[in-house]
Parts: C-alpha cells; sequence; structure tokens
C-alpha cells in the first residue's frame, strides 16, 4: 500500500473576521463562531471530499446533537470539502470541540481539540496519515467479557467487544479517551483517559458500579491538548495536575518538564484553558510563555496564581475578575507598565510585581 499523507491547513475564525480562505459574507448575525478551513494533498493540490466532523470534547456516540450545528453541516453535523479543498460550517454553541478530517475512503485522518468563543482566530496546519490502532481485552474477575461497547470521546466512533473480550479500534495518531460500556447492566461503564496508540493496551477490567465524570473528562482532554501544544506529547497528564472531586483543581507546569523533552519548550497556554473551571490554583514558573489568552480572566475559581520568571510583557484586561487572594506573583517577567486597571489589581494581589521585571 502507497502510504499517502494529506496536508491540512485549517483556519478556524468567527463571524465578522476577514479571511482569505473564505468570504463569510454577512454571517449569521448571532456572533455563533464559524469554522472555516482547507485541505490540502501533499503535493498542493485540493483534498476534494474530505469530511471535516465536529463534536463537544465530551461526546460520546449517540448522545443529542440536536442544536449544535448552523449553516454549512448537514444533518449529521459533518462538513465536506468542495472541489478546491475548501469547508466552512456555522456552530451554535461556544466552547470546547473536536475537530476531525479523514479522507473520503477513511483510511487517513487527523484530530485536534479547538476552542472556540468570539474573540477567537486559530490557524493550526495538521497533517493526516495513516489511522493507527487501540487494541486490548475487557474482562471482569479474569474472565472475558464479551458485548461491550466501547466509544471514543469526541468522535461518532463506536467497536463492540468480541466473543473473547477482545477489540480493535482504528483511529488517528494521537491520544484518545474511551468509554466501556458493558452489555449487562450487571457490569459498570468505565472510563480509560488518554489512551495512546501504538502501544498494547493493558486489560481493562470492568468494576464494581460508580459514576463517571464527563466533566474530568473534559478536563483531562484540555490538559493533553495544552501539553500536546508545546510538543510535551510524553508528559502525563497527571503529572501535572491536582484533582478534586474528579475535576482538575490545580495546573502545576514549570521547566521539570524538560526532562521529558529537552527541546520542547512551553510558550503556549491554549484559550480552551478556560474550560478548566473547577481550577483554584494555577503554577506556571520559569516557562517561556509569554503572553494569556484574552479569556484568562473566565477562570475566575482561581485562589492562588503564580506567573513568576516568564516572558509574559502584560496581562490581558480580563485578569481583574479572578481573585487570587491565597497567593499571586509574577515578578521576574518582561512587564514595563500596565493599563491603570489592571496596574491596580496587580498591586492589589501582588504589591511587589514591579520588582525585578526585566525590561531592558
Amino acid at each position: 500500500m502507497i502510504r499517502l499523507c494529506i496536508v491540512i491547513s485549517i483556519v478556524l475564525i468567527f463571524l465578522g473576521c476577514g479571511s482569505e480562505v473564505a468570504d463569510t459574507g454577512s454571517g449569521s448575525g448571532l456572533g455563533n463562531p464559524v469554522i472555516i478551513g482547507i485541505a490540502s494533498n501533499l503535493d498542493g493540490t485540493p483534498l476534494q471530499n474530505g469530511k471535516v466532523t465536529v463534536r463537544p470534547l465530551g461526546y460520546i456516540a449517540g448522545e443529542s446533537l440536536k442544536g449544535m450545528f448552523g449553516a454549512g453541516f448537514d444533518s449529521n453535523g459533518v462538513l465536506v470539502t468542495d472541489t478546491e479543498g475548501k469547508y466552512q460550517g456555522e456552530l451554535l454553541f461556544q466552547g470546547d470541540w473536536v475537530v476531525e478530517i479523514a479522507t473520503s475512503t477513511s483510511t487517513h485522518a487527523v484530530t485536534m481539540v479547538v476552542h472556540l468563543d468570539d474573540s477567537t482566530e486559530i490557524i493550526p496546519r495538521l497533517t493526516v496519515t495513516e489511522l493507527d490502532t487501540i487494541h486490548g481485552k475487557v474482562t471482569f474477575h479474569g474472565g472475558a467479557v464479551s458485548g461491550c461497547t466501547i466509544s471514543r470521546f469526541g468522535s461518532d466512533q463506536v467497536v463492540v467487544a468480541k466473543s473473547d473480550g477482545l477489540y480493535s479500534m482504528a483511529v488517528p495518531v494521537g491520544s484518545h479517551s474511551l468509554q466501556f460500556t458493558p452489555e449487562s447492566d450487571a457490569y459498570n461503564t468505565r472510563v480509560v483517559e488518554n489512551t495512546a496508540v501504538r502501544v498494547e493496551q493493558p486489560v481493562v477490567r470492568i468494576l464494581a458500579k460508580k459514576p463517571v465524570s464527563k466533566d474530568w473528562i473534559c478536563d483531562s482532554l484540555i490538559v493533553r491538548a495544552i501539553l500536546d501544544s508545546n510538543k510535551f506529547t510524553l508528559v502525563p497528564v497527571t503529572a501535572v495536575i491536582e484533582k478534586s472531586a474528579n475535576r482538575v483543581a490545580k495546573l502545576d507546569i514549570d521547566n521539570t518538564l524538560h526532562y521529558f523533552n529537552n527541546s520542547a519548550v512551553f510558550d503556549t497556554l491554549l484559550e480552551m484553558v478556560t474550560g478548566l473551571t473547577a481550577l483554584t490554583e494555577m503554577e506556571l514558573q520559569l516557562t517561556a510563555i509569554r503572553s494569556l489568552p484574552d479569556n484568562f480572566g473566565d477562570l475566575v475559581n482561581i485562589k492562588e496564581l503564580e506567573l513568576d520568571y516568564n516572558q509574559l510583557t502584560t496581562l490581558p484586561a480580563s485578569i481583574v475578575k479572578i481573585k487570587p487572594y491565597e497567593e499571586c506573583s509574577f515578578t521576574g517577567n518582561r512587564i514595563a507598565s500596565l493599563p491603570a486597571d489592571i496596574a491596580a489589581w496587580a498591586t492589589k494581589y501582588d504589591p511587589d510585581w514591579q520588582k525585578m521585571q526585566m525590561t531592558k
């Protein structure tokens, strides 16, 4: 088989924003996000009839998609690239979405998580590659569990375990979270987060019944996307977070990540970080990050915020919504001055913020 690689250039913009990819016209007028992109083959020719599927981050097959998609999407929430490789569609909700692009033959695909709101423009470049495989076995007290349904979060993909409990799922290269739903009510639904392909999966043991938190799945996928965007693909989510009540309560990222990849630099904090709505502590010191997302202030539950010794040159206007009364520090950055309201906020929570700013 000849290995086919397809380069995908995606532009995600919103109503009212200009684009060299396509003309959005007057838009919906409702402030809904619009996804626009171009898909092309490696040789530069357009990818025709490519399938673009967009799903909420915590979605699994079978859940209702009613009222989520607007102009451009078909009744199944799918876009199809035209003869020039272009696609465009309107989403009726802001938030975190999984965008998956596949060839018409579904032999090559790529997936990514994006955060869409009314002030975001994302222009990633992706490469569609041959599908990889996740496989393993479902058991209960050592015996095989047949008929177990395995669903991949953020997609329509479902497979069923065979009579010997074995399952196999062809997926885009990357990390995926799976839900295992036994055929019998006697068994508990099980979730396995951040499953990596190209690795022999351990046996999935169905345990006693207990509730499954989809909030935790969404949180862990957001942290996974943040790590991957900075090329720290080998860093496990559990190495940089602390959980509380099945939510990410603390995000702790510093230069120790270099032990996992010496050539990678943590310099990007994706806007989807605001999806960590239960976050109360953020420690982000000694990295190369130069800016915080404009919507950073949506993390209103943060009580401890440590941003020392980074490359920050300013703070977003929304940060004044955060009240980090337990701990706040961002000395050792490159902040020369701040607007009056932000400076007042900074002085209130970190009176020494102007010290050791490396502005020269």
